[in-house]
């Protein structure tokens, strides 16, 4: 066995370091001025993103009725009208449209966010989303407060008003830091 071939494991025959001279510094990195995308992980945000996908697709599944009267206005399907004190009257001119349009509207918002969250890094698509999300919160919240008196709570809709405020805040500070190149990303939601 050749001794030699091993690694040492004292620095005694190693000549000392003279006092004066500095050590060479390690090189700094290299940081692109023109690049303005963030480079990040999708598992941070993939595991948030299916589930507002998900709680999006379900909320649109328990309230059909809009989109069944929207697929009937714009395909000609079969919907039926509401019947009240013997006269048919519009879906549109019923308490039950103004109650089904908050929870499918931020069912779609939901869905729209985690796509953006999953596949793109464009800051318009993220200002769409942002838009989008105030617009449908501002409408859940005053459904809540406007029609209390008359109908009763809205539970559904309080929550989309309360997460969507939540959501309209994360997607605006993540605009915030889409504006400048940025260093970090915010903490992931949940």
């Amino acid at each position: 066995m050749d001794v030699s071939k091993l690694p040492r494991l004292s620095k005694t025959d190693s000549p000392a370091p003279q006092s004066g001279t500095p050590e060479p510094e390690a090189p700094s990195p290299v940081v692109d001025s023109h690049e303005h995308t963030i480079v990040e992980p999708l598992s941070g945000r993939g595991p948030e993103a299916w589930i507002s996908i998900a709680i999006g697709a379900f909320l649109i599944y328990m309230y059909p009725r809009f989109l069944q009267w929207l697929s009937s206005q714009l395909f000609h399907t079969h919907f039926d009208e509401f019947e009240l004190d013997g006269k048919i009257v519009p879906y549109t001119q019923v308490p039950e449209f103004w109650m089904d349009l908050g929870p499918v509207l931020f069912g779609v918002v939901l869905i729209l966010d985690g796509i953006v969250l999953l596949t793109t890094r464009t800051r318009w698509l993220h200002g769409v989303a942002f838009v989008l999300t105030i617009l449908t919160t501002i409408y859940n919240f005053l459904y809540v407060v406007l029609s209390y008196n008359k109908y009763g709570a809205a539970p559904i809709s309080f929550l989309a008003a309360a997460f969507g405020a939540y959501i309209a805040w994360y997607q605006w500070k993540t605009l915030q830091m889409r504006g400048a190149p940025p260093k970090t990303m915010p903490p992931a939601r949940g």
